[in-house]
C-alpha cells in the first residue's frame, strides 16, 4: 500500500493550494496544469513557504508529522479522493 511521506511543503501546497495556485498562474502567465504553470510550481513553493513565518512553518512541520505518524483529517482525505476521482475517471468512461 502507498503511503504519501508528508513534509512542510507538501503541506502547505495542500492547505494553501488556491493561494500556491495563484501564484503560480500569476508567475507563469499560464493556466493550472499547463506545462509552464508545472514549470514554475515547485520554485513558486518554496518561496512560499520560505515566505512563511516561523510560527507558522512551525504549525505546517507539525501538521506534517501528524499526518505522517495517523491518518489524515477526514476533510484532507476527502478532498484527496475526490481529486483523484475527477483526474481519473476518464479511465473508466
Amino acid at each position: 500500500m502507498y503511503h504519501r511521506k508528508w513534509n512542510v511543503a507538501a503541506v502547505v501546497g495542500h492547505i494553501r493550494k488556491s493561494e500556491v495556485d495563484i501564484l503560480c498562474c500569476e508567475t507563469s502567465g499560464a493556466g493550472r496544469g499547463s506545462k509552464e504553470y508545472l514549470g514554475v510550481y515547485q520554485t513558486v513553493l518554496s518561496a512560499y513557504v520560505n515566505g512563511l513565518s516561523a510560527s507558522e512553518k512551525a504549525e505546517f512541520d507539525d501538521m506534517a508529522v501528524e499526518w505522517n505518524e495517523r491518518s489524515l483529517p477526514e476533510d484532507v482525505q476527502r478532498r484527496s479522493v475526490v481529486c483523484r476521482w475527477s483526474e481519473c475517471q476518464w479511465l473508466i468512461a
